[in-house]
């Protein structure tokens, strides 16, 4: 693969270029061919993306600390970085059902 002007060389020839791409509900980096439709991941969301099936193939926990008088939520290292999350982001909770919580990235 190569890049040249955030441009990369596509498999049909042409020049494919910088956008947005939407895989299994992440948002992430990477580039379009114009002519074909060929995407392409950055190499830095690819391994995020990587990250993000390993763990949601698989059941993780969130430890519940005391912050001051308000409750948290801890989420593991390795779970924050396949979503892209970072301190002081604001997420959308929910509850379904009485004993089931969802966060949605804000």
């Amino acid at each position: 693969m190569k890049i040249e002007n955030d441009r990369i060389r596509c498999v049909c020839g042409k020049w494919a270029k910088p956008a947005g791409l939407h895989i299994e509900g992440l948002s992430l980096a990477g580039w379009k061919c114009g002519e074909c439709g060929e995407e392409y991941l950055s190499p830095k969301d690819s391994i995020r993306l990587s990250a993000y099936k390993q763990i949601q193939a698989k059941t993780t926990q969130a430890v519940v600390a005391k912050v001051g008088n308000s409750l948290a939520i801890r989420i593991r290292k390795d779970v924050a970085d396949a979503l892209g999350l970072y301190a002081g982001e604001k997420l959308d909770l929910t509850l379904p059902t009485p004993n089931k919580i969802e966060l949605k990235v804000a």
